[in-house]
């Protein structure tokens, strides 16, 4: 995660995540079968599982990701002891890292779908921040996601053509707690939004099964390796 030190940027925060695993349910017949880049069990990138856009999911994920108090935060969990906390609905949300070399250890309930974002950069308006237009925000963020490095196997099996699971986030907002990963004060703040690369899995069968993936921006100025160890049950 970069947390640039100009008061221009002070709202940008960049973090690259991980998740695995999504329920097609509501996605019409045609979208989850066409565009899934040879990826059978993985949304396709105009896809509506359970009822949202790659977008919307996006920004469910950083709403979630944002309730939680730093010390216990999935991100910045070392081990997978968190990744249970804040979870809710059919969709189960596995966290990512701050960069570097991250193991976690996870157990899923069988029928959870799956999230995980790749590589993303998100904006959340800090009070100090100039009244950025959204697309001037969106110019802000895009840089750190264009043209990376990326690479995810699941169960040893390569995810194809990464890139083309590029989305950028509908504007919401975040309510953080006490001891929140930005360093605010708790409360509500907005616009909000992040530009980024996500995979969404069909419910992975039970027993067990590893994910693994890396992602680098385009100046290699940050660098992630993640791999959860899942226990579906």
């Amino acid at each position: 995660m970069n947390n640039p030190s100009t008061s221009l940027a002070k709202g940008l925060l960049s973090v690259v995540l991980i998740a695995a695993g999504l329920a097609f349910g509501t996605a019409s017949k045609a979208a989850a079968g066409a565009g899934n880049q040879g990826n059978p069990q993985i949304a396709p990138p105009q896809s509506y599982p359970h009822g949202k856009s790659y977008s919307q999911w996006a920004a469910a994920w950083w709403q979630w990701a944002y309730s939680i108090p730093a010390d216990q935060n999935p991100i910045t969990d070392t081990t997978g002891e968190f990744s249970q906390i804040g979870q809710s609905g059919p969709v189960f949300f596995l966290a990512g890292s701050y960069g570097g070399i991250t193991v976690r250890e996870c157990t899923v309930p069988a029928g959870k779908a799956l999230l995980f974002p790749l590589l993303t950069q998100s904006w959340v308006q800090f009070p100090s921040d100039p009244p950025f237009t959204i697309e001037e925000l969106r110019a802000i963020i895009a840089p750190f996601v264009d043209n990376p490095t990326l690479s995810c196997e699941i169960d040893g099996r390569a995810v194809q053509s990464l890139l083309n699971y590029r989305e950028q986030s509908s504007v919401f907002s975040v309510t953080v707690p006490e001891g929140n990963l930005l360093g605010l004060d708790p409360g509500t703040y907005a616009p909000c939004l992040d530009d980024g690369y996500y995979l969404m899995l069909a419910p992975l069968i039970p027993g067990q099964h590893t994910i693994h993936f890396t992602a680098s921006n385009s100046d290699a100025s940050f660098s992630l390796d993640v791999t959860y160890h899942l226990t579906v049950k």
